[in-house]
């Protein structure tokens, strides 16, 4: 991994677990998910992302 690293640019990135302690804590990282196709202006709405399961919360089709 270190050789990776070193000669081949990878990077590591530290995530680390949290606890859900509320619906507003799993709303608020369900719409960060959602919300990146619109971020990177991949998609105008989160629903038009078709892999999205903003489409099942808009009550849309697969």
């Amino acid at each position: 991994m270190q050789y990776c690293q070193e000669n081949k640019g990878l990077e590591i990135y530290g995530y680390h677990a949290e606890h859900i302690f509320s619906n507003k804590f799993i709303k608020q990282k369900v719409d960060y998910i959602h919300f990146n196709p619109v971020k990177d202006k991949i998609v105008t709405l989160p629903e038009d992302y078709y892999f999205s399961s903003a489409r099942n919360y808009g009550g849309l089709d697969k």
